[in-house]
């Protein structure tokens, strides 16, 4: 069976260690897919649950204010009243607020304590009659800043919807008004956004803030009363906080740090900015005092399906903390998974390393043996074949070791050959490989290295060897008969070493301790 190299050996566990790798990165991409599929389940979840809060209280004040309308504001007198103000001059006009405010004066307060805001009575024109929440602010002409009115009074039909006014945001109920068929204004019933946001908070716990396009303010709104109930948004410079809600937020404390840390983030900010000029519901989730929040920016259109403002609901986001500590501790795992195998890839390396080195090493000298030494060798023939680099190796014995052996003993032998390979590896160079080919007999293996170079680290090593004393009772030096023999191409391992060996078997003939090579 063929032994791999040791670059064969290096591919093969890199090889292993990118498979593992890629087939648990492909684990960990998995999950994290699978993570961000139940995160975004997760907060379309949210999202859902707001809009249907959201959905749920709009309708308990659409009820509320049908109720309003079929029981109170359709009584004669107060259609009366509206159809006269359509025809009667300015000091009769005043006089039918008064009528009115007084037939209505507890009914609006009942209103307010169900949080209504708006009650606002409105001419067949599109001219303000009478504002309840305003009474000194009436004879506006209302035809370019209130859709929900121009549809009333132009279609004479019921809207609703959120709209800006000339003072207040509203989500209003308007409704026509008629007397004997004629059609004779409309009245509006609308909750303000700070009613939205204080009952969703005490009713579904879900803390909130409005903001409001910037242009859709300072068109609509009358100029003094801007600065009065609004004030800049910290999220976006496009948009303003309705200073109402914002303020009860503050005044609550609830949320406070998280929305602080929100406003003091600036790539979250820029996250939010980016979405928010889209125009769209969206969510984006957070940490902060190792907690997990999302931020959820639900959508408010007016009444031709445009996109005016946002409803931000901050909540602690539970089951997503719950989610992402799942993905990390799986993230966890996979790692410590990626590392075991690695460190027992690598163990195992080392260990077969040393089992090979075992294997290969004389355990007397520690010189590589001679089975090594032929896959060394097919690797430099396989290096002379692609870059032409030449080789070349030295093949020595220690002259009358077998008299050393007989005279000494065996002890003293062992101690020859074991101190002459400490000396020979302290003079060949770091990537030259000493073996022993058998008994008292050694081989060099030189790379890069032509016959000239070869013989001169030849007669080198025989003269260290030469001028060194020995222990114990040797009574002289011991000395090296030495073959050099650079690879021929074409030619096989056996046969170079055959070369080399005929080298030394002329060197032995010719008196020992010297160097012939061809």
């Amino acid at each position: 069976m063929r032994r791999l190299k040791n670059s064969e050996k290096r591919i093969r566990r890199i090889v292993i260690i990118i498979l593992v790798t890629l087939m648990l990165g492909s684990l960990e991409y998995y999950l994290v897919d699978d993570y961000n599929n139940a995160r975004e389940n997760n907060n379309n979840e949210t999202i859902k649950r707001y809009e249907s809060s959201y959905g749920i209280l709009l309708e308990g004040y659409r009820m509320l204010s049908k109720t309003y309308y079929d029981e109170i504001i359709k009584q004669e007198d107060v259609l009366d009243i509206m159809k006269e103000a359509n025809t009667a001059d300015e000091n009769r006009k005043n006089e039918l607020r008064l009528e009115l405010a007084n037939i209505l004066e507890d009914t609006y307060e009942n209103m307010t304590e169900n949080h209504f805001r708006q009650f606002h009575f409105v001419l067949a024109d599109n001219t303000s009659f009478y504002r309840f929440h305003h009474p000194s602010k009436y004879g506006d002409d209302l035809t370019d800043v209130r859709e929900t009115v121009n549809i009333a009074n132009n279609k004479k039909i019921y809207v609703e919807g959120f709209e800006e006014g000339k003072i207040f945001n509203a989500y209003r109920f308007e409704r026509p008004l008629f007397t004997g068929g004629q059609h004779i204004g409309c009245v509006e019933t609308s909750i303000s956004f700070v009613t939205v946001i204080q009952l969703m908070d005490k009713k579904f716990e879900t803390p909130s803030l409005f903001i409001i396009k910037k242009s859709v303010v300072d068109e609509k709104v009358f100029q003094e009363l801007i600065s009065e109930n609004y004030e800049e948004s910290r999220v976006s410079d496009l948009y303003y906080y309705d200073k109402a809600c914002s303020e009860y937020i503050d005044n609550t404390g609830r949320y406070y740090d998280v929305i602080s840390a929100v406003n003091k983030d600036s790539d979250k900010l820029k996250e939010i900015n980016e979405l928010i000029k889209k125009g769209e519901t969206f969510i984006v989730n957070f940490k902060t005092n190792n907690k997990t929040y999302s931020l959820v920016f639900l959508e408010i259109e007016n009444v031709a399906g445009e996109q005016v403002g946002y409803i931000e609901f901050y909540n602690e986001d539970v089951e997503g903390a719950v989610l992402l500590k799942g993905m990390v501790v799986k993230t966890i795992l996979i790692f410590v998974l990626w590392l075991i195998i690695l460190i027992g890839i690598l163990v195992f390396a080392r260990i077969q390393d040393k089992l090979e080195k075992i294997s290969y090493l004389d355990k007397l000298t520690n010189a590589y043996n001679r089975y090594k030494l032929y896959d060394f060798i097919e690797e430099e023939i396989e290096r002379k074949r692609r870059y032409e680099t030449n080789f070349s190796i030295i093949l020595y014995d220690i002259d009358y070791f077998k008299s050393i052996n007989d005279k000494q003993g065996h002890l003293a032998g062992d101690l020859v050959l074991k101190e002459s390979v400490k000396l020979v590896n302290k003079i060949i160079r770091g990537n030259d490989k000493l073996f022993r080919f058998g008994g008292d007999e050694f081989l060099v293996l030189l790379p890069n290295t032509e016959l000239k170079n070869a013989k001169v680290a030849a007669e080198n090593i025989r003269a260290m060897i030469e001028g060194t004393e020995y222990y114990y009772e040797l009574k002289e030096n011991i000395t090296f008969s030495m073959g050099v023999a650079q690879y021929k191409t074409g030619e096989s391992s056996s046969e170079l070493i055959d070369r080399a060996d005929e080298m030394l078997y002329k060197a032995k003939k010719e008196g020992r301790n010297r160097v012939i090579g061809e």
